[in-house]
């Protein structure tokens, strides 16, 4: 397209322009796929004379616009010098890379081929669109040093700062980029990191609430949705806010949600622009692309954060458990001094019951630990019943009240009036609500309340212990079901103790029963609440009679112990020889065997882990002797877990003991009759 009406054209130009096109044929030029154009030196400025209709079509600009333009005039700022030098060299150039303006004010990358005219000093010029690549390549290039920069070891906010730096690079500084990130309850978000807000701003829009309708990035946040505002002022989300970025010249603004990866919203990054538009495309996916390492880091930093917590927690536990595993060795050792001593029998009497109080301490230790790892591997069996709540209160109480008479505090108990039926387990809803009732009388100064209440909300069994104690500051109390978490106020108000593990516990036996169990607080000084919720089961059928129990005197029995740990094996038989059974002891299996064959017992109480053979394999083949029926069989080990006691059914135990023995279940077993055939 030859420019016709050029009344400051020189003839010169003239002659210019039918020099070249002479060179090339008109059609040729015209109908090329490529960006073609002629420019000449005039006026000190090299000027268009002529354009064809794909430069037109490409950059939007019509002919009629461009012939009355120096080249420079479609160029970028920073690119003109370049240009203008290479123009005047006269030589001739190969992709020669730049941005040019499109009419829109868009700039797309331009690969320029410069070759000079045969006469008259004009160059030509043949262009290729290579927007798309080089976004492309630049978009990669950009991830590439968004990834890594998060996966340096540098703190977060470094790693999301660089980030939005690669937005302003990009931009060519026409763009501003900020991160938020959403608290930890998920209803706010906090100012993070951005380039080239000054602090005011960040402290203006820092805990802004995250909510539909305000602004762009608590909208983006409370929809998880990418969101645009082209023009901020005009903007009813951002009545009261828009302030903020029209004093720094910018007036639109769009943000795209951080996700986690399970979908959860991290935080925003926010994109503001200082005119009124859309972002375009390749913005969108560079944004897109820098929220997934924004992403990444963000978890990655949050895991490493867990991982430091935890080791902490676990450290601390080891220390406390060795602390309370001291607490009740250290009396029972100097226990076992005064009972080897001449002491009156008075003084034994006393000291055999201090150490049963600490042995029972141990065992209760230990099987919280044993809890908690049954639970970890999902081997925990509910021995579910339909079971009346207030049967749980009541045998909760009893535990409890020993403990809660010692410190000198008072408990109140409110029942409903009705039986509350409930599908539970009874032991294990009277070990957390005896946890719950022993927190209460521990973490309260001497001669304080408890208040122990039952009912029914919202179609629920509902169980409430409150107190009059130290309470839990507010910011603790998402912590306080953590596991080997204990409040730091109350260990400076008590001195220590606990192993950090009952409330965490208490929440996963609840939650196996389709429950739930929270704390409230008004903070230290104030006591605390914690409320227990179970589904209501259908009421309870009539029951039978329930047949009594069989006594616990000792019928006089022949007992073979099997143990290889000798104090266990001796201890029992002292123990049961007081009762009044005849016993023999043997370490090992084949020594049990032997046992047998010489004189058949009655009960057999058989240690699992022996030496060699063990006590499954010894069970077997007692199961395999002349009269071996009749013998009762009870597996005496430290291995309680479900798996075990289906290993000793399927080995022909009648009963599977767990170590250290209940000796009022012992009695009771042995005062049961052996089968007679």
């Amino acid at each position: 397209m030859i420019k016709q009406d050029a009344p400051v054209e020189t003839v010169q130009h003239r002659a210019t322009m039918a020099a070249c096109c002479h060179e090339h044929s008109d059609s040729f030029i015209d109908d090329s796929l490529d960006m073609l154009g002629i420019t000449t030196l005039r006026d000190g400025r090299w000027r268009w004379i002529y354009v064809n209709p794909s430069l037109c079509q490409v950059l939007g600009w019509s002919s009629d616009e461009l012939l009355a333009m120096a080249c420079d005039d479609i160029l970028h700022p920073n690119e003109r010098a370049a240009m203008a030098a290479y123009l005047q060299s006269g030589r001739s150039l190969e992709r020669l890379e730049q941005r040019v303006r499109c009419k829109d004010g868009r700039f797309k990358r331009i690969s320029w081929n410069l070759v000079p005219a045969a006469t008259g000093g004009a160059m030509y010029h043949s262009g290729r669109d290579v927007t798309e690549r080089r976004l492309a390549d630049e978009l990669l290039r950009a991830q590439k040093q968004a990834l890594e920069g998060v996966a340096a070891p540098i703190p977060l906010d470094e790693a999301l700062r660089a980030l939005t730096d690669i937005v302003d690079q990009q931009s060519d500084h026409s763009a501003v980029a900020a991160i938020m990130l959403a608290d930890e309850t998920g209803e706010t978000l906090r100012a993070c990191v951005g380039a080239g807000l000054p602090s005011w701003y960040y402290k203006a829009v820092d805990g802004v609430r995250i909510e539909p309708g305000l602004g762009t990035c608590a909208h983006a946040a409370a929809c998880n949705e990418i969101t645009v505002t082209p023009d901020i002022e005009a903007a009813p989300s951002w009545e009261g806010l828009a302030h903020l970025p029209l004093a720094l010249g910018l007036k639109a603004a769009w943000s795209m949600p951080i996700r986690g990866s399970d979908n959860r919203v991290l935080g925003t990054l926010g994109t503001y622009f200082r005119e009124c538009r859309q972002p375009t495309l390749w913005e969108r996916q560079l944004v897109e692309g820098l929220c997934h390492a924004a992403s990444w880091a963000i978890e990655r930093k949050q895991a490493e954060a867990a991982l430091r917590q935890e080791a902490a927690r676990k450290d601390e536990f080891l220390a406390v458990l060795a602390h309370e595993l001291r607490n009740p060795l250290a009396p029972l050792r100097m226990g076992l001094e005064v009972l080897g001593s001449r002491a009156s029998p008075e003084a034994h009497a006393n000291m055999r019951a201090m150490m049963e109080r600490q042995v029972d301490h141990l065992v209760h230790l230990v099987d919280e630990l044993l809890d908690v790892s049954r639970i970890s591997r999902g081997q925990i069996d509910l021995q579910r019943a339909r079971i009346d709540l207030d049967g749980v209160v009541d045998a909760a109480a009893e535990l409890s009240q020993p403990l809660i008479d010692a410190r000198g505090h008072e408990l109140t108990v409110r029942r409903t009036g009705a039986p509350l039926w409930i599908d539970g387990d009874h032991q294990r809803l009277t070990q957390v609500t005896a946890n719950l009732l022993s927190n209460a009388a521990k973490y309260m100064n001497s001669g304080g309340t408890i208040h122990l209440s039952t009912g029914v909300e919202a179609g629920q069994a509902v169980l409430r212990v409150s107190d009059s104690g130290y309470g839990i500051p507010p910011e603790r109390l998402s912590e306080v079901f953590d596991m080997f978490v204990q409040v730091p106020e109350h260990r400076e108000l008590t001195g220590g103790g606990g192993l950090g593990i009952g409330l965490a516990l208490s929440r996963q036996l609840i939650a196996l029963h389709g429950g739930s169990i929270v704390a409230t607080s008004q903070g230290l000084g104030h006591g605390s609440v914690f409320v227990l919720r179970l589904p209501l089961a259908l009421p309870a059928p009539q029951m039978a009679d329930a047949v009594p129990d069989a006594g616990t005197d000792a019928v006089p029995r022949r007992v073979l112990v099997v143990d290889d740990n000798a104090d266990v094996a001796q201890g029992l038989r002292l123990f049961l020889e007081l009762k009044g059974a005849d016993v023999q002891v043997a370490a090992d299996g084949p020594a049990a065997l032997r046992a047998i064959e010489a004189r058949a017992p009655e009960v057999v109480l058989l240690d699992i882990g022996l030496p060699g053979m063990s006590g499954y394999e010894v069970a077997r083949r007692i199961r395999a002797l002349p009269g071996g029926r009749q013998m009762r069989l009870y597996a005496v080990t430290g291995w309680g877990q479900e798996d075990d006691k289906r290993l000793a059914k399927e080995a022909g135990f009648d009963e599977h003991l767990t170590k250290p023995i209940n000796t009022a279940v012992l009695l009771k077993l042995l005062a049961t009759p052996p089968p007679t055939s």
